[in-house]
């Protein structure tokens, strides 16, 4: 009979990593892995360190190991116990203004609270946030930044679950300043219309202009021009950033 599994730890939610000592002859390794369930299932191993995967999130095992080589296989050691993790939050992000976010996630079973930690992209800025609930929003925000949002779930014995993260842009800014003048294209009069924002964004931006008239033009840049229009008119323009 071999020694029991010395060591096992979890590497995910469906993974757990177990290590045993050596056995003088053994050509390779079997693990035995079951649940309370009725799972059974054999892996084969040649190291005594060994990845058990496609596991079952948050359910104990019992675990045994066996030598074997061409004569057969010992007998399977005492059983060693361990329990995978709660799996990550299924998280899902939207920005309802240029300074904020908003996360939500399905309730994780047997999850007792929630740990969000929120970087901005290319700076040290970074927060962190503990909720019971399953939607957090998150304000005080740079706009049209890019952040990284982590998140896994506590159980009820205080260990940490498996991570997952997602991306999210906030809105980008308003433009801080626009400037129109007339302007001929073919004969044609027109708006031109030309804006700037006041800081640096993550990505592209796109420009939606409008007039009162229902006079369009998109621009990825920092003009564009409504025609047509007629000399004399007054209107009223709107310069809306999207990204």
């Amino acid at each position: 009979m071999m020694d029991p599994i010395q060591t096992v730890k979890t590497n995910d939610s469906e993974t757990l990593m177990a290590s045993f000592n050596t056995e003088t002859g053994a050509t390779h390794y079997i693990l035995g892995i079951e649940d309370a369930n009725g799972f059974f299932r054999e892996d084969t191993v040649f190291s005594t360190t060994a990845e058990i995967k496609s596991l079952t999130p948050y359910t104990e095992y019992m675990l045994s190991i066996m030598a074997a080589n061409g004569g057969g296989r010992s007998q399977p050691s005492l059983p060693q116990t361990a329990k995978t993790v709660l799996p990550p939050p299924q998280l899902s992000a939207s920005s309802p203004s240029n300074d904020s976010i908003i996360v939500s996630w399905a309730p994780v079973a047997h999850a007792v609270q929630y740990t969000l930690s929120i970087y901005e992209f290319g700076s040290n800025t970074s927060m962190k946030h503990n909720t019971s609930n399953t939607n957090l929003t998150i304000s005080g925000l740079d706009a049209g930044s890019l952040y990284v949002i982590e998140s896994f779930a506590w159980d009820l014995k205080g260990r940490e679950g498996e991570g997952l993260s997602i991306n999210q842009t906030t809105r980008p800014p308003s433009p801080y300043w626009a400037n129109v003048s007339m302007v001929m294209s073919n004969g044609v009069a027109g708006l031109s219309v030309s804006w700037e924002l006041d800081q640096e964004v993550y990505g592209s931006i796109q420009h939606h202009v409008m007039s009162d008239q229902n006079l369009t033009c998109n621009s990825t840049s920092s003009s564009c021009t409504l025609q047509p229009v007629v000399c004399g008119d007054v209107r009223t323009i709107l310069v809306t950033a999207s990204n």
